[in-house]
């Protein structure tokens, strides 16, 4: 089956629509809790072995993407929705996402950018 287009499940699944469709990589719900949008191979186990994740890799900052971090760091919750890219060219686009997010913890700054724990996993249904 095919999936519906990321931008609509963030608005009717997720309850938290994306600013813009083509430049938006999160999106905040009423309630305030995060939803990052994150590519499947910036996942990686730190030296501790615990699952992590990079929200923001160095020189890549997006102001909309700061907001987020800036949230998460004041204690909003923060789920991550896993994407897999589909590259053409120069362009990389979403092929796939889980239905599912990873619940996020622990942000972490470092030489590459910023990256979060992973503490739980929700089904979104």
């Amino acid at each position: 089956m095919k999936q519906m287009p990321i931008s609509q499940y963030f608005e009717t699944v997720l309850k938290a629509p994306l600013n813009s469709v083509r430049n938006s990589w999160g999106a905040v719900t009423e309630s305030g809790d995060v939803y990052l949008r994150v590519w499947k191979h910036d996942y990686f186990k730190d030296s501790n072995g615990i699952l992590c994740v990079y929200i923001m890799r160095e020189g890549h900052e997006q102001n909309e993407r700061l907001r987020h971090i800036e949230m998460i760091g004041k204690g909003a919750k923060c789920f991550l929705l896993m994407c897999t890219e589909n590259k053409k060219g120069m362009s990389t686009r979403i092929k796939q996402y889980a239905r599912s997010c990873h619940i996020g913890g622990q942000l972490h700054v470092c030489a590459d950018g910023i990256y979060i724990e992973i503490v739980g996993y929700r089904d979104n249904g």
